[in-house]
């Protein structure tokens, strides 16, 4: 089966939108160890979906592994800004 054309799916159908959800989001973050002097860079990602996960440009400091991990470091940021 052909996919179809831009041309085509416009001669057939009128689209509007209905409602539009916000499911996600990124946040890029620095964490700083005090009592180790070391600097983490991740990606804090949450989803409708999945809930919270991690992306880590370096290394993650081992309480990453814990629970509840991303739910206390995203509640740390709430009223941080750029």
């Amino acid at each position: 089966m052909l996919d179809i054309t831009r041309a085509e799916f416009d001669d057939k159908f009128d689209v509007s939108i209905r409602l539009m959800e916000d499911t996600g989001w990124v946040k890029h973050i620095n964490i700083y160890d005090r009592k180790n002097n070391k600097k983490y860079e991740a990606r804090l990602y949450w989803n409708y979906n999945e809930g919270y996960s991690m992306g880590w440009d370096n290394d993650a400091p081992p309480e990453a592994q814990r629970p509840d991990f991303e739910y206390v470091l995203d509640a740390t940021m709430d009223g941080l800004t750029i």
